[in-house]
């Protein structure tokens, strides 16, 4: 699908879109900060801590 199709469909209506969120997270070289001091990788945590990431990664999928 298009960019222009994509956006113009969700102007319209809710689309549901898997793009692979968390296996794009392990692409970035993110720290333990990152995940606020969380052991392990709790991709929610970057909503807090990291939503530049967050807000890339969705960028690039549309």
């Amino acid at each position: 699908m298009a960019e222009r199709d994509y956006l113009s469909a969700i102007s319209d209506r809710i689309v549901v879109f898997d793009g692979g969120m968390g296996a794009t997270l392990e692409m970035f070289d993110l720290t333990q900060e990152d995940y606020g001091g969380l052991l392990g990788k709790c991709h929610e945590a970057l909503v807090l801590n990291r939503p530049d990431v967050i807000e890339g990664v969705h960028t690039s999928m549309i």
